[in-house]
């Protein structure tokens, strides 16, 4: 049974009596309000019938005439408090529902960064942390088997080895070259007791190493020698034994024996240009050039 329709309650007539009235029903019905925003079903719904029945009592209540400037002053205040219990309340379900959010937000976090790890971790990207040593073992005996690294105990026999073949080597590329050098050596003296018995001028020391050069290069060289000397015999110019110094450079470069053949030229026909007097320039202002 409804308990309302067992109370017997008059409508206030005064006007202060309804102003009172009225702020107390406000100040419950605000109350009312809180608890209804808080809380859940099925106590949602009861407290907002509560303040549907606030709502309706409050709707019946007279108009209530100005009271005097204290008393208004003092309902102001009421309204004031009856705003920050509300406010009050607004602030606690809202503190509620963000730490809710954050609870769910950390969760849903959670689950998110083990998906990604287990991910990870099965496509290889990371590693464990138990199994880090085993890793680093089988990599360490993989890099000794390959050969890219050896053990401790075995440096000493390694380098000793390594010393054995250096020495080895070493000696074999000494007798390498000593016999290089021998054959070179003895093929020059061939090749120079040839040319001496063909009487064929020989080089200077500076250009000896022609002599040791393979079988195609020296008799190119030769063959260029007999047809320089040849140039210069048409020419009057005899390169003998008593002239061996000269007649060496008829080994000479190109372009050496080019200016070396127009040195002899000039000496054909003319007088000892180291006896005679140089010629004056055209102009008459100092010697001609000389060649050396």
């Amino acid at each position: 049974m409804d308990k309302t329709k067992n109370v017997n309650m008059k409508l206030p007539t005064d006007p202060k009596d309804v102003a009172a009235l009225k702020t107390f029903l406000e100040q419950v019905r605000s109350q009312v309000c809180g608890m209804a925003d808080v809380l859940k079903e099925p106590f949602k719904s009861h407290f907002n019938e509560l303040k549907n029945q606030f709502d309706s009592a409050l709707s019946k209540l007279p108009p209530s005439e100005q009271v005097p400037a204290a008393m208004d002053a003092h309902q102001h205040l009421i309204g004031l408090c009856s705003c920050l219990c509300s406010a009050s309340s607004l602030v606690t379900a809202l503190s509620q529902k963000l730490n809710g959010m954050e609870e769910g937000f950390a969760s849903a976090l959670s689950s998110a960064v083990d998906v990604r790890l287990a991910a990870s971790l099965a496509g290889g990207e990371f590693v464990k942390k138990a199994d880090i040593e085993g890793l680093v073992a089988k990599g360490v005996e993989a890099k000794v088997t390959a050969g890219e690294v050896v053990a401790k105990d075995m440096v000493t026999s390694l380098c000793s080895a390594a010393k054995a073949k250096g020495l080895e080597e070493g000696e074999l590329k000494v007798r390498e070259e000593v016999k290089v050098k021998e054959v070179k050596t003895q093929l020059v003296s061939t090749r120079k007791a040839a040319l001496a018995t063909a009487g064929v001028p020989l080089p200077s020391e500076k250009l000896e190493s022609i002599l040791a050069a393979d079988e195609a290069e020296f008799n190119g060289a030769k063959a260029k020698v007999e047809v320089r000397r040849g140039v210069l015999n048409k020419k009057g110019i005899a390169l003998n034994s008593n002239t061996k110094d000269l007649a060496a450079n008829l080994w000479l470069p190109e372009d050496q024996w080019t200016l070396f053949e127009q040195m002899c030229s000039s000496f054909v026909g003319g007088p000892d240009p180291l006896l005679s007097k140089p010629a004056a320039s055209e102009k008459g202002k100092g010697p001609g050039p000389m060649l050396c």
